[in-house]
């Protein structure tokens, strides 16, 4: 009917739009009280109505080797299950379905007007490209059974830690490579604090904390569901994502005590990323993730939970804990960075282009921020003058020329850290596979050369 179904943004179900433009309609949501999370990835199934899709959850939504394929029918509303422990899935006429697992692609025969599987999927082509934290698979299949794909290993989240200066080269941190993700300066600067797994809301794992100058990994959390860290002012705890993911725990940074809870479970929200603490310790600025987007919430000791920004994530104190930077909407390149007074009106606009993840630096003042429309993904830097109740703020000034090569984010995870002087960064580098290249390869005809039990 020459309408395009696509997700949105990275916890969104599926949504329609006119090919010739219009105004876009959600036609199929995920339903956050049973675990759904995503879906993404959609095919239009041979029928010409039912939508074909890959469904993410709630409890590995960084890990789509977990995810399902499934088949809706808009018309009848009728979901069914095809595949589960798989991503990606493609249609090869007249009747065979195309899915991604484990670095290969599998090929299973489906009962189109029953919209279910008939004959179980097997392994047909080794070595494909894919991407398990996103469900990504880099293939595709035209109607007359060609092939095209991205040939080398799985680039599952194995990762290296790299500190940065101001014109001097990236240098690795010592520590072993592994899924490391959400890296976080402790306030003097001699820790690292960070996720150490994946999963859940993008944080699942466990918290860890590194000495740079002894190069001891401590562990900090042992819930194996949470993560995302953030020092406390005084260094003495970090907050992180509890294991309901809903929830924003607390443990001391010696390992002494128990975790403490900072926010309790919040309705109608799938995931809290604690984001910063006020200078005094008293307010956690956190994002909650619902549905198709993320809101902006501040928590005080001792009471509820309010909204500060909806539609808007990333936040950050200044040095005097009076504004909040942060970033609106949450992704895309309409995002921009914004400061607010925590109490009372007033907004300013802080990046003139397209900026997201900002950080406000506790000891030079200024905002830094990704310059997410720069192709370089640079870092910029911007000064904050407080004047006649409001603020002044300075033109953008280039920090950091390249990010390319770091992953900065995965909104609206914020995968990168700067220190309290400004001066020196921690980025999370993955350790591609550099036999693939930039090649695709083309296997014309590949769909009338397959066989029930061929591995190529």
């Amino acid at each position: 009917d020459d309408r395009i179904v696509y997700s949105p943004l990275f916890a969104a179900g599926l949504w329609r739009v006119p090919a010739t433009g219009g105004v876009p309609e959600e036609v199929l949501s995920p339903n956050t009280e049973i675990g759904e999370r995503t879906f993404r990835w959609p095919d239009v199934w041979p029928d010409g109505r039912s939508i074909l899709f890959t469904a993410g959850s709630l409890d590995s939504p960084n890990d789509y080797d977990e995810a399902s394929i499934e088949v809706w029918d808009p018309e009848s509303g009728e979901r069914a299950v095809l595949v589960e422990g798989a991503n990606m899935a493609r249609l090869l006429p007249p009747d065979r379905l195309v899915y991604f697992r484990d670095n290969a692609l599998y090929v299973a025969r489906i009962d189109v007007a029953g919209r279910r599987v008939v004959e179980t999927g097997v392994p047909v082509l080794e070595g494909v490209i894919g991407a398990s934290s996103s469900g990504a698979a880099y293939f595709a299949v035209a109607p007359n059974g060609s092939l095209v794909f991205a040939p080398g290993a799985s680039n599952r989240e194995l990762s290296r830690l790299v500190l940065v200066e101001p014109g001097d080269e990236p240098r690795p941190v010592d520590l072993e490579p592994g899924p490391l993700a959400h890296p976080r300066f402790s306030p003097d600067g001699s820790r690292l604090a960070l996720t150490i797994g994946t999963g859940r809301g993008g944080v699942q794992g466990d918290v860890w904390t590194w000495s740079l100058a002894e190069g001891l990994l401590s562990r900090l959390s042992f819930d194996e569901s949470g993560g995302y860290p953030r020092w406390s002012p005084d260094g003495l705890e970090i907050a992180y994502t509890g294991p309901v993911g809903t929830t924003i725990l607390a443990r001391r940074t010696d390992g002494s005590g128990t975790a403490r809870v900072l926010v309790e479970e919040t309705p109608n929200v799938a995931v809290a990323l604690p984001e910063a603490w006020s200078p005094d310790g008293e307010t956690v600025a956190f994002t909650a993730i619902g549905g198709v987007t993320s809101d902006i919430h501040l928590a005080r000791r001792g009471g509820d939970p309010r909204l500060f920004e909806a539609d808007a994530s990333s936040p950050t104190f200044s040095p005097d804990g009076r504004w909040l930077a942060y970033n609106q909407p949450p992704s895309g390149d309409t995002s921009r960075v914004f400061v607010r007074p925590v109490d009372g009106p007033g907004k300013w606009q802080a990046s003139p282009e397209a900026g997201s993840y900002p950080h406000w630096t506790a000891r030079s003042g200024e905002i830094l921020y990704l310059g997410i429309s720069d192709p370089t993904r640079g870092i910029r830097a911007v000064a904050v003058t407080e004047e006649a109740g409001g603020l002044r703020l300075g033109a953008p000034r280039p920090r950091l020329p390249d990010t390319t090569s770091f992953a900065t984010s995965t909104a609206p995870l914020v995968n990168w850290d700067v220190d309290a002087d400004g001066k020196r960064f921690v980025f999370v580098e993955p350790l591609r596979d550099d036999s693939a290249g930039s090649m695709v390869h083309v296997i014309l005809g590949w769909g009338s050369s397959l066989t029930a039990s061929s591995v190529h």
